[in-house]
């Protein structure tokens, strides 16, 4: 009987703290997508999807130089490109956040507070997964409106959502991987060289079956890129020949069960990385990317 009022008092401050710690997500998430949205931020958004459109444009009508490819549309083919690239481009939103917090201190400062790892990579992952759903739908609505080629349904645009929703998740972990592993400013930037050369290597703007011969290809599909590109061919570009795929055939089960993967065991790996990088976090190493940031920049 005495350890009611206690008890009582212990499940008040349990669901204190769970409001406190929600409070500090939403106005961190809340925060950095109005800054990223904002004047002239807000560009950023724009740049890519503006130079997919321009490409696919200028597409329009041209077929593939090769038998097997005749007839599919080069312009439709390189916006449903676009749209599974930006959909990975959640992690490079990532490992941009990373690198941007652990400059100015924030990722200093996360390690010290109660549950601030958990916190902090929560509000990262919703950030990235707005910001890449503004660009991806700001692609869309300009590949339905400028694309003439690129025509689909309601339904299939429905649909098309669950692929850059399991894209999106599949992506997430690496990009926290890569962001962990990437401390400097020099392993950043070429960090993200390798991540865009990957996205275009893998047949996501260029019929694989044209780029590699086979054992290369099969390499390709141990990425998640390659299968965020698939499912929406699949989806959404349905006179695409489905020997132009690696396996030969329509193959949607096999993509959902890669990229779920990706998302399952790279959260496992993603959260002992994360962990290791924060715990390396010291005013030293914040002192000394900000001077290599000054001496590189000239400022």
């Amino acid at each position: 009987m005495t350890s009611t009022p206690s008890i009582k008092t212990a499940a008040q401050s349990d669901s204190h703290t769970k409001g406190s710690w929600l409070t500090v997500i939403k106005h961190h998430v809340v925060s950095e997508v109005k800054g990223q949205i904002g004047g002239v931020a807000a560009l950023n958004l724009i740049v890519f999807p503006i130079i997919f459109l321009f490409i696919g444009q200028g597409s329009v009508g041209e077929s593939f130089n090769n038998p097997v490819l005749a007839g599919v549309d080069v312009g439709a083919f390189i916006a449903i490109g676009a749209m599974s690239s930006l959909a990975t481009f959640v992690l490079m939103q990532i490992m941009a956040q990373m690198y941007q917090e652990r400059m100015n201190g924030s990722l200093l400062r996360v390690k010290m507070l109660p549950r601030g790892i958990a916190t902090w990579a929560i509000g990262v992952t919703i950030i990235s997964i707005v910001i890449t759903a503004i660009m991806s739908i700001f692609m869309v609505v300009l590949s339905l409106i400028v694309i003439d080629s690129f025509q689909v349904t309601a339904k299939l645009l429905a649909l098309s959502l669950l692929t850059f929703t399991l894209t999106v998740l599949s992506c997430v972990p690496l990009g926290f991987i890569i962001g962990a592993l990437a401390r400097g400013m020099w392993s950043y930037l070429i960090s993200m060289l390798v991540f865009i050369a990957a996205v275009g290597a893998t047949g996501l703007f260029i019929p694989i079956k044209l780029l590699y011969p086979s054992w290369a290809q099969y390499l390709c599909t141990l990425l998640p890129f390659y299968w965020a590109g698939a499912l929406n061919r699949w989806l959404l570009l349905p006179n695409y020949p489905l020997s132009a795929e690696v396996f030969g055939a329509a193959t949607p089960w096999l993509a959902v069960i890669v990229l779920s993967a990706w998302f399952f065991l790279g959260s496992l790996f993603a959260v002992r990385f994360v962990r290791w990088s924060l715990n390396h976090e010291t005013i030293g190493s914040v002192v000394q990317l900000q001077s290599k940031y000054k001496e590189v920049s000239g400022l």
